[in-house]
């Protein structure tokens, strides 16, 4: 059925066979179809059967699967027919296409996408541009009534371009979607004029796009900027993936799987929608849609909006900027200026990189993980003016460098908040999206203070830790002992009242590593330094190791009831996929606290002996 088949067509082209069309535009059955004819589609199938079983010629009737295209809007099956349609001979703009990408002009991120592109340009066809659609730009022909010539021109016409006659009528076929966006990095400017936009911007820098519309899209654009500009429309591709489920599937309105943006930005923000989904970023690896990242996404920028808050309160009756490289700095001023140009440094990377994800990830953990969490903390003191007015105006000049620097980094990723934060921390200067893009200043690199910060950080992450083991609040402030090598013990002592706050004691011993320790206290070591955890008077050990004894038992009963389950080959192959995966995590998530509590019990049953 050469008129009927793609593969067919290809056949009959090449043996020189007849195209017979015996189906219609309507689905019915043409007069090439014989007694057939007039009949629906499905209709003629089920009588060939029966005719074939009339006369005794039917073997049997089998299902088999295959592919049979359908209309995506009503999902009628599709019959493929032989008609008259406009092609783009493609030869030519394929070399011109190939060109771009050898010649280095056009590069893609990833490399491997590259490829893709010639190989398809390499075995490329003609391109029917033709679409039977109520809406596009029309095709640019006009038939004559009277000499049947057609006529091919930019503008509209008045007349036969061959006879004269003014019995003209415009093709109905409009182009397809594809060739009116090849046009677009030019057309948009005012092409086929000479204008200022036209000018000023094409060729334009980075085009960001999924691999879906490489063919589509993407080389169709540089095919015709070549041919029709002689320049390429831009010099990198960025691709990126695809969004799909938590079930891996392609979001689509036919699956019932869309997800309306506008929603979640009501629900969630502008920032934490955008952020979310350049934290998912890969090179070209698709994206698994969660909701917890926005909802994540979120939560940091009102973790953000919380801190600026705070250092802009805290900025009243400031006398502006200090000049930092003369003045005396505590280990934790000199730790965030280090930290904060290592951060620029590695963002500035990973951008240069098209690292979007990577980039994300770091100022994520500066703002959250060091800034807000340390840096801000350990500013209170100061800024009360508990250490002296001194400081208290080099804080704030640390503060307003460094968050200013935040706002600036994070724009391009949250560009809505941090414009509300820049309009009060650097009022009546303009928008911070024309602001100068932050650069690391390798001067404030200090390695020496980033080891000292890490040794007290391991310190209080380690107070707070063995607080949770025996269930003591957070609120509630115990008695700490340090023991360390004397090079340690004594920057950990001038260190003593950021410890103090941080971790909540009330009373911080510093000893040499060589003391032995209290065989009561709770005990465990960070960075080489052995931190005892005074818990007499503080909670009951007896209590605390029965608690704990009994939430282990119910996590090993819950832990049964999901191996029972995962375990039953019936469970696993008929529930649902994301019920099973849900069993699978409760297991894991289960197996991780028991790890837990069972070295906590360990320890208890250790001290409550001795």
């Amino acid at each position: 059925t050469p008129a009927h088949d793609p593969n067919d067509f290809e056949i009959a082209a090449r043996h020189d066979l007849p195209q017979v069309c015996v189906i219609a535009e309507d689905g019915t059955m043409t007069e090439e179809a014989g007694g057939y004819a007039g009949m629906d589609r499905f209709e003629a199938r089920r009588a060939v059967v029966a005719e074939l079983e009339l006369q005794g010629l039917l073997e049997g009737v089998e299902d088999h699967s295959h592919a049979v295209g359908h209309c995506s809007r009503c999902h009628t099956v599709v019959e493929p027919l032989v008609s008259s349609q406009w092609f783009v001979k493609m030869a030519p703009l394929a070399e011109e296409g190939l060109r771009a990408i050898r010649d280095g002009r056009v590069r893609f991120v990833p490399e491997r996408w590259g490829k893709v592109y010639c190989d398809w340009l390499e075995n490329i066809r003609d391109w029917c541009i033709s679409r039977q659609l109520w809406w596009g730009h029309p095709v640019p022909v006009w038939y004559c009534g009277d000499c049947s010539q057609m006529t091919c021109v930019c503008e509209d016409p008045t007349e036969c371009a061959h006879c004269g006659s003014e019995d003209i009528t415009r093709d109905s076929d409009v182009l397809d979607t594809w060739f009116s966006s090849a046009l677009w990095p030019f057309a948009t400017l005012g092409w086929p004029d000479d204008t200022d936009d036209l000018r000023y911007f094409y060729p334009t820098s980075v085009l960001v796009t999924a691999y879906d519309i490489i063919y589509f899209w993407v080389a169709r654009m540089v095919m015709m900027a070549e041919h029709i500009t002689d320049q390429e429309p831009f010099h990198t591709v960025f691709i990126h993936g695809l969004v799909r489920d938590e079930k891996g599937r392609k979001i689509s309105k036919s699956l019932g799987n869309n997800i309306d943006p506008i929603e979640l930005i009501e629900q969630y923000g502008a920032d934490a929608l955008r952020f979310a989904l350049v934290q998912l970023i890969t090179h070209g690896q698709d994206l698994t849609y969660s909701e917890d990242r926005i909802l994540a996404a979120r939560n940091f920028a009102n973790k953000l909006w919380n801190a600026a808050r705070f250092v802009i309160m805290n900025l009243e009756n400031w006398s502006g900027p200090m000049d930092l490289a003369t003045a005396e700095l505590t280990l934790a001023d000199r730790w965030i200026l280090s930290r904060h140009a290592a951060t620029l440094e590695t963002v500035n990377r990973e951008l240069g990189r098209y690292n979007l994800a990577q980039a994300a990830d770091v100022l994520y953990e500066h703002v959250w993980g060091e800034f807000c969490d340390w840096y801000v903390e350990l500013s209170k003191p100061d800024l009360r003016a508990e250490t002296g007015d001194g400081h208290k105006a080099i804080v704030q000049s640390i503060l307003h460098e460094v968050l200013s620097g935040i706002v600036r980094a994070l724009h391009p990723f949250m560009p809505f908040v941090t414009e509300q934060i820049w309009q009060r921390l650097a009022p009546g200067i303009g928008s911070v999206g024309v602001a100068a893009y932050p650069e690391a200043n390798a001067d404030r690199r200090d390695t020496e203070a980033e080891a000292q910060m890490a040794v007290v950080q391991g310190v209080v992450a380690t107070v707070r830790n063995l607080r949770a083991i025996v269930g003591i609040s957070p609120a509630q402030r115990v008695e700490v002992t340090l023991q360390a090598a004397a090079q340690s013990l004594e920057m950990l002592q001038g260190q003593t009242p950021a410890i103090c706050t941080l971790a909540a004691i009330s009373e911080l011993h510093l000893e040499d590593e060589s003391t032995e320790a209290e065989r009561t206290a709770l005990a465990d070591v960070s960075h080489g330094v052995r931190v005892l955890l005074h818990t007499e008077g503080a909670v009951n050990l007896e209590d605390e190791l029965a608690r704990l004894s009994s939430e282990l038992a119910k996590l090993h009963k819950l832990s049964e009831q999901c191996r029972k389950k995962l375990d039953n080959p019936n469970f696993v192959q008929r529930a649902p996929e994301d019920v099973v995966e849900l069993e699978r995590c409760r297991l894991a998530e289960n197996t991780a606290d028991i790890e837990r509590l069972e070295h906590h019990v360990e320890i208890l049953s250790r001290m409550t002996q001795e």
